[in-house]
């Protein structure tokens, strides 16, 4: 868990960008004011980075992820509710 969530803070680049456990082995990645384009590529490129730690580290080999991600346009508290409930239905799409 602990080197996942490594994995996952070199994502972390620009101002803003949170980086939290959300459940259990559950982490949620935020990137405020990116678009479904950028977003997208966010998601592969953790994907490609996923794949290249299993190939490379043992301690991954057995690793499984599932990847659920949205886009909201305007916050509020319905939709942050909304936010995650999307990204929820999307992890059962995403896992590899």
């Amino acid at each position: 868990l602990l080197k996942f969530a490594e994995l996952l803070k070199a994502f972390v680049k620009r101002p803003g960008i949170i980086l939290c456990r959300f459940s259990g082995n559950e982490f949620a990645l935020l990137f405020p004011s990116t678009n479904e384009k950028e977003r997208l590529r966010i998601v592969q490129q953790i994907q490609q980075c996923l794949f290249l730690n299993k190939v490379e580290d043992p301690i991954f080999k057995d690793l499984t992820v599932s990847i659920g991600s949205s886009t909201i346009k305007s916050i509020s508290n319905n939709s942050m509710y909304q936010l995650v409930d999307e990204a929820f239905l999307n992890l059962r799409v995403n896992k590899f």
